[in-house]
């Protein structure tokens, strides 16, 4: 029996993630990414790949294979009673062929797990996600968005959570790249235990397992922008 693409991988218009009520009548079209880091021989490579194009088998069977795909950023371990960044990653689009217009309310769904060493010990976790521009040299901010996780004690705290970016009417130009940078800071309230992060980036959805045996649960571990593109006339 084939397996059935669509239902293991939706179509980008299928994600659970709204717009806003008015976006056909102020002509914007949302367009999903799902965030990826691919393995080439190289180095990994971080990647905003249209939600839409995973259906396509080949890239299919190229998401579920681990050696090819890694489906969670490890954060650095820091040692810190204020926030401190663990994590830090760009996701870059393709280079665009042609000049889009984005302007209105752009969302990211992010899940992350804070690991801290010493048991019982409390931590508090922020996130920053920024939407950026890139031309190959020089790095715009559009718009960003912060916010701050949990403060938990005892086990590993998992946070999760969709964010809104008010994004200013901008036109990014035929190439350049769309750009999301996902900063996650964490503490340790006490200052003296080792802490970190780990960003899930999984497109097929499958529970993901990083350092410090922090682990998320299956259905909430992709990272997914949605973004607001004008259609122009």
């Amino acid at each position: 029996m084939p397996l059935n693409f669509n239902n293991l991988f939706p179509r980008g218009q299928d994600i659970q993630i709204s717009g806003s009520s008015t976006d056909i009548t102020t002509r914007v079209v949302l367009v999903n990414y799902d965030c990826v880091g691919f393995r080439p021989s190289s180095g990994d490579e971080y990647k905003l790949v249209k939600s839409a194009e995973t259906d396509n088998p080949t890239l299919f069977n190229t998401l579920l294979d681990h050696t090819l795909v890694r489906h969670q950023v490890n954060g650095t371990t820091v040692n810190s009673g204020t926030l401190t960044t663990s994590v830090d990653i760009d996701f870059d689009s393709e280079i665009l062929q042609q000049s889009i217009i984005v302007e209105g309310t752009a969302l990211v769904k992010a899940t992350w797990a804070v690991w801290v060493g010493g048991v019982g010990s409390q931590r508090t976790s922020q996130i920053i996600v920024r939407l950026r521009k890139w031309d190959g040299t020089t790095e715009t901010e559009i718009a960003n968005h912060t916010n701050v996780g949990s403060n938990d004690a005892g086990s590993d705290s998992d946070v999760s959570g969709t964010f809104n970016i008010t994004v200013p009417r901008t036109t990014i130009k035929k190439g350049e790249q769309i750009r999301l940078t996902v900063n996650i800071l964490v503490r340790d309230t006490s200052g003296t235990e080792d802490t970190a992060a780990m960003l899930a980036i999984n497109p097929i959805n499958t529970a993901v397992t990083g350092n410090h045996s922090l682990s998320l649960a299956s259905g909430n571990t992709r990272c997914i922008l949605q973004l607001p593109v004008r259609v122009q006339e």
